[in-house]
């Protein structure tokens, strides 16, 4: 029986697939099984007319698109363009009022696509608002920039995302999120702005919601670098301090020193559910203790790679309450030597039952702890 029905299902697909006009009674006669099943299909085929279908006739209110593997970048961004032509076309008979693709990399032109198609649907007049550089004809082509004059104004739709910022794109995320209190919303999960280096950061941690960014990612800014210059790092640090449900943070490459750490360790003691520091290529050194001491809850990643950590520092981390949680640790590149192999060993053996990376490459240690790399 198990195999017939894996045939009947199997069998629904490749028809449905291919004639993907059904009118909206052939979904409702549906298990939702295979309406689900449908709309995978659609995202691994880049099937945009199916994809755009079967959400328009979706029987509840919620979808369900989370990203669930790293080997999907091309997938992820197909589905940020197609959410985005969804939202231009919703009209009053659309169901779906949320959409969680939380966990898809949809990169800086996949944020960018579904932000300027936000505006659009925000905008009274329902016109594009063009960022800089972009002309009207391209922005349309885009998004599908006229909006279905039928959407209801009260219709609303909620999209659970995780967003991507660089130079190219910040004044349109931006204006996405400073519409948020139109018909379509963006609820922000983890925000990653690289290679930006101005008072733009402090203005984006400004517009999230608290109760929602669960991931901040601003390597590559070089903030100490540009402090008082672009950035008014004091300002900054003063803005994460209210994202207390942050699980994840990422400050590498930002010119830290032992002040800017100093200052860094008063945020940390603020964010109680922290699992995930990313402090590489910042001068951490010796102040890896007044960091490590300022988390509250064990860590489950710790990357401290090219942070001119030396023997004692490994120590450090050992006597730490972290070394028994950790499923990675990165202290590549770092000044360490054969005499840390025993603390090294010890935070080994402390967490080789949640181990998954152990990066200690570039430093002169054997290789008996070269990369571990657990599936």
């Amino acid at each position: 029986m198990a195999v017939a029905g894996e045939s009947l299902r199997n069998l629904c697909l490749q028809n449905l697939v291919r004639y993907p006009h059904l009118n909206e009674n052939g979904f409702e006669d549906l298990p939702l099984e295979i309406i689900q099943a449908i709309l995978h299909s659609s995202i691994r085929n880049y099937s945009l007319t199916t994809f755009k279908h079967v959400l328009k006739f979706w029987p509840m209110r919620v979808v369900v698109l989370r990203g669930n593997s790293q080997f999907q970048e091309e997938e992820d961004q197909f589905v940020g363009k197609a959410i985005a032509e969804h939202i231009s076309e919703r009209n009053e008979t659309d169901a779906v009022q949320v959409i969680d693709i939380r966990e898809r990399d949809l990169g800086f032109d996949g944020t960018t696509v579904l932000c300027r198609a936000v505006i659009a649907a925000n905008k009274p007049d329902n016109l594009i608002e063009i960022s800089s550089g972009t002309s009207l004809n391209r922005a349309e082509n885009l998004t599908g920039a006229k909006l279905n004059s039928k959407l209801n104004p009260t219709s609303s739709l909620t999209v659970h995302l995780d967003i991507s910022v660089n130079h190219s794109n910040p004044d349109t995320v931006f204006k996405a999120l400073e519409s948020n209190n139109g018909a379509v919303r963006l609820f922000v999960s983890s925000l990653t702005v690289v290679q930006l280096g101005d008072d733009r950061l402090g203005r984006f941690l400004k517009l999230l919601n608290p109760d929602h960014l669960l991931k901040l990612d601003f390597s590559y800014n070089g903030l100490a670098f540009y402090d008082n210059v672009n950035v008014e790092l004091s300002a900054i640090f003063q803005e994460m301090k209210k994202f207390t449900k942050l699980r994840s943070l990422c400050l590498s490459y930002s010119d830290f020193g032992e002040s800017h750490l100093r200052s860094l360790a008063e945020i940390l003691q603020e964010l109680p559910y922290l699992a995930s520091l990313d402090l590489s290529g910042n001068y951490v050194g010796r102040s890896i203790g007044l960091v490590l001491n300022s988390v509250r809850k064990p860590l489950n990643c710790l990357r401290l790679a090219k942070c001119r950590i030396d023997n004692a520092g490994i120590e450090t981390i050992a006597r730490s309450k972290h070394a028994s949680n950790l499923t990675e640790l990165d202290v590549s590149r770092n000044c360490l030597s054969s005499e840390c192999m025993e603390n090294l060993l010890f935070i080994f053996e402390s967490s080789k039952n949640t181990m998954r990376e152990f990066s200690v490459y570039g430093n002169q240690v054997p290789l008996l702890l070269g990369p571990v790399n657990k599936q």
